[in-house]
C-alpha cells in the first residue's frame, strides 16, 4: 500500500495487494490488474482502477464481466477502466483526484 498525505491533513491510500493492516484514510483507490486472471476484492474502496486493459484480452479477461463482477461486489465505487502505458483513462483519473481532494479538503475546514 501507498499512502499519500496531502496538505498535512488529508491522506489517500493506492492499494494493488491488499494487506490486514491498513491504516485509516480518506480515500482509497484500488488497483487492479486486469490482465490478471485472478480477482481479489477484499476491501472496500473509492475508486477501483483498472489498469491494462490494453492486455486483458491477451489473457482472456473479459472486461465487461470483470466490471460486472467488481459493480456487484462494491455497489459504491466508481469503477475506471485504463491503460496507463497509452494514457487512455488518465484525464478520468485526475479529474476523481481532484474532485475527491476539493470534497475533502471541504469537509476539513
Amino acid at each position: 500500500m501507498d499512502q499519500l498525505r496531502l496538505s498535512g491533513k488529508i491522506n489517500l491510500a493506492l492499494i494493488e495487494r491488499p494487506s490486514r493492516y491498513l491504516i485509516p484514510v480518506d480515500a482509497m483507490l484500488y488497483l487492479i490488474d486486469a490482465s490478471a486472471n485472478e480477482l481479489q476484492l477484499t476491501l472496500s474502496a473509492d475508486l477501483f482502477l483498472v489498469n491494462k486493459i490494453d492486455l486483458a484480452t491477451y489473457r482472456g479477461v473479459d472486461l465487461a464481466k470483470l466490471r460486472t463482477e467488481i459493480a456487484a461486489k462494491q455497489r459504491q465505487a466508481l469503477i475506471l477502466m485504463t491503460d496507463l502505458k497509452d494514457n487512455q483513462g488518465v484525464q478520468n483519473i485526475i479529474c476523481w483526484i481532484e474532485k475527491t481532494l476539493a470534497k475533502l479538503q471541504k469537509e476539513a475546514r
